[in-house]
């Protein structure tokens, strides 16, 4: 009797999901008192029991913890699938667990990581009861050969050389039951493999790239996102003006890289055609700073930036630098670079001019003007290169002339006046450059009457004199 005492006030314990404990507790509550009914007499405990068929003590027998199992605690059991029953009395600390939990879902930490992963990257099985879970990973589009994961606490480790791609990530119950979920894991780009380009109506042009991918395995890069930053957001240009950049906002978008490790949207990099200026790079007297010759431009340069999943922050450090060129070149033309391309545009903008030289710097003076006939003036030449060179060029004499006239091809005839003239030769209206020539005085060849001296050397000879005309008769 003391032993069936005992027995009848054992604890009856049942382990349950916080979801379903108020649940648990009234269909336990109403097992026991079915199989305390019966052992009091109070019913057949067939006919009070939910479940049939199970059969109680005799009318006023003792009730007994074995009695409360097989009427309570053991249906309990059939109709608790989501938690497990456990039994425990006070002389017998041993647990019994009487079923399996399965595995219902997966969740980790970052399903998306950039490589190196930064922080910790975990996995977790539902619900957090389920019974016997093992942690594995597999192959998905790559295989996990520098991925691991902790057997029994789901903790991952993504190697630095790891491939891009999807690795299978597996929590499995002992019952058999499984899920499984894909990591992706995006490695960072690195150098600019290939640039393709295409043209627009400024110069310049569409700019799009293709990167390296560290594995070597370039849809490594799939789902890779870039952004640009620029070292400055200006730059003075040598046609005389300032070049204001139009770059990403911070904190856009930037762009997406696809399987192939290109950019799926192009990087514009042009300078508007109307800003430039070719007479204002070139050297001449309208702009006496310019160059000497062609090519001549400038330079920005932009740093590109990989998003670092989880979190969508952008890197620390540029993984690449790219300089923007955008010069003018001989031709004339207008040549955009940006990484591995190139665009070159024939110029369009105001014509320009440099060089202007006369073919003789000094020169003797026209002998005088004769009251009648021809005048036989001393003729000097001005050249100058045209840009473009179908670029149509006009002649002027600057100042006193001296007596001097200038023609549409830069042929100079000479006066009678000794001093200095300037010749200017236009292109467009701002840019033009100009010469000098130096006249001396006029000086008659020996044996013209008066005048002494020799000609100048290089110098034309003057006309000759008329012979004299006999006398009548």
């Amino acid at each position: 009797m003391e032993r069936e005492s005992e027995s009848s006030t054992a604890t009856l314990e049942v382990d349950r999901s916080p979801e379903d404990a108020v649940e648990q507790s009234d269909e336990a509550a109403r097992h026991v008192a079915v199989a305390l009914a019966a052992g009091l007499g109070a019913a057949d405990p067939r006919d009070a029991s939910p479940f049939g068929g199970t059969r109680g003590p005799g009318v006023g027998a003792p009730v007994t913890m074995r009695h409360i199992q097989r009427l309570a605690g053991n249906a309990a059991a059939a109709r608790l699938a989501s938690g497990a029953l456990v039994q425990r009395s006070e002389d017998d600390e041993e647990e019994v667990q009487l079923a399996d939990v399965s595995v219902s879902g997966l969740t980790l930490s970052a399903d998306t990581v950039t490589l190196p992963v930064a922080g910790d990257l975990s996995a977790t099985a539902q619900p957090a009861h389920a019974t016997g879970v093992t942690y594995s990973v597999a192959a998905g589009s790559v295989e996990p050969t520098a991925t691991t994961i902790d057997a029994s606490s789901g903790a991952i480790t993504v190697g630095a050389g790891q491939r891009g791609g999807t690795i299978e990530v597996s929590a499995d119950g002992s019952d058999g039951s499984g899920v499984s979920v894909d990591l992706t894991v995006i490695e960072r780009p690195g150098a600019i493999s290939a640039t393709a380009t295409s043209g627009n109506a400024a110069y310049g042009g569409q700019f799009t790239h293709t990167f390296t991918a560290p594995s070597g395995h370039a849809s490594g890069l799939e789902g890779a996102n870039i952004n640009e930053e620029f070292d400055a957001s200006e730059a003075e240009t040598p046609w005389g003006n300032t070049f204001q950049l139009t770059a990403n906002a911070s904190g856009s978008h930037g762009w997406d890289l696809d399987a192939s490790g290109k950019m799926a949207g192009p990087d514009n990099v042009t300078i508007g055609s109307g800003s430039v200026d070719i007479g204002r790079a070139l050297a001449s007297t309208s702009n006496p700073t310019g160059v000497a010759a062609l090519p001549v431009g400038f330079t920005m340069t932009q740093k590109l930036y990989a998003t670092v999943q989880p979190g969508g922050t952008r890197e620390a450090s540029p993984f690449a630098t790219v300089s923007h060129r955008r010069r003018l070149i001989a031709g004339p033309q207008f040549e955009v670079s940006a990484g591995l391309g190139t665009i070159t545009e024939d110029y369009t903008g105001p014509g320009a001019v440099t060089g202007a030289t006369p073919s003789s710097s000094t020169v003797m003076a026209s002998p005088p003007r004769p009251a009648t006939g021809e005048w036989n003036q001393r003729k000097v030449t001005v050249t100058a290169t045209p840009y473009p060179d179908d670029t149509a060029l006009s002649y002027t004499i600057r100042g006193a002339n001296l007596g001097c006239t200038v023609d549409a091809d830069g042929e100079v005839s000479i006066g009678a006046q000794a001093g200095t003239i300037t010749v200017r030769v236009t292109a467009a209206a701002h840019n033009y450059d100009e010469t000098t020539i130096t006249i001396t005085e006029y000086r008659a060849p020996s044996g013209e009457g008066s005048s002494t001296g020799t000609a100048e050397p290089g110098a034309a000879p003057g006309p000759a004199e008329p012979a004299p005309t006999p006398p009548d008769g």
